[in-house]
């Protein structure tokens, strides 16, 4: 049996790591045990053999990059996602498609306005009777609901009525604080005629648009409200009082429900 650190010296100097005089000790040992010498043949030819393999294998590498024309290849631009997104932000084509498709957008946008200025139609004197407008037939026109609401926050009632053209809303709303009523409708149902401040004894504001309204409360204040009433068909009119944005209170009324 060949001792391990013969075979630890046997495998450095193949690979080259003992000096002169190491392995010309190493071989005379060798030239006497013919076991050992036979191992460090075996163990070299295969050394050698490996490195040939190893360099066959680079030169064919070699020759196959020789063969590409490396002026035909452009390595890709390496970008940050910044630097990439920019590009496709600022190229022609996405500003092409961004224009087109608010183009589209916008073209909605006016036709549905325009849909809604034709199927409006002016209130005439004869319309409104039954409303605040004209008191003698004003109890003669229907109930949609009369409601309650009453927190530490806020207290409102909202008695609701309507005729065949118009939808009253008589709203009397206290708060101590900052609340906002909103109160929003079907625009193919209703669509906003007046909104007015009936006794005023506090900070109040109210806004409006066509399927809209929004009042702003502080105090004691009574609104009445007016909407065209557009057919004849069952529709909802919808309130929520909110406090810095939290809602406080929904509730809606069914015009037309008779």
């Amino acid at each position: 049996m060949i001792d391990p650190k013969i075979i630890r010296r046997i495998y450095r100097d193949i690979d080259g790591e003992l000096n002169p005089g190491e392995h010309e000790a190493l071989m005379n040992w060798l030239e006497s045990t013919p076991e050992a010498k036979k191992m460090y043949a075996d163990r070299k030819e295969t050394s050698e053999r490996f490195r040939e393999e190893k360099l066959l294998d680079v030169d064919i590498k070699q020759q196959i990059l020789n063969k590409i024309k490396m002026e035909n290849y452009i390595p890709t631009e390496k970008l940050s996602i910044s630097e990439r997104m920019s590009r496709i932000f600022f190229s022609p084509r996405f500003k092409i498609g961004f224009a087109f498709v608010l183009g589209i957008f916008l073209g909605i946008f006016v036709i549905s306005l325009l849909g809604q200025v034709k199927s409006g139609k002016k209130l005439k004197q004869q319309d409104i009777a039954g409303t605040m407008w004209d008191t003698r037939s004003y109890d003669e026109m229907k109930t949609a609901d009369n409601i309650l609401y009453e927190s530490p926050m806020a207290r409102a009632t909202f008695n609701v009525k309507y005729s065949s053209k118009v939808v009253e809303m008589h709203i009397d709303l206290y708060s101590l604080y900052p609340v906002k009523l909103a109160i929003n409708f079907d625009p193919n149902a209703f669509m906003t005629f007046n909104v007015q401040n009936m006794n005023i004894t506090a900070q109040s504001s109210a806004m409006s648009s066509y399927n809209y309204i929004q009042i702003n409360n502080v105090g004691q204040n009574q609104f009445v409200v007016l909407l065209y009433n557009k057919n004849s068909l069952p529709n909802k009119v919808n309130f929520s009082i909110f406090q810095n944005e939290i809602p406080l209170y929904t509730n809606s009324v069914v015009i037309n429900k008779e």
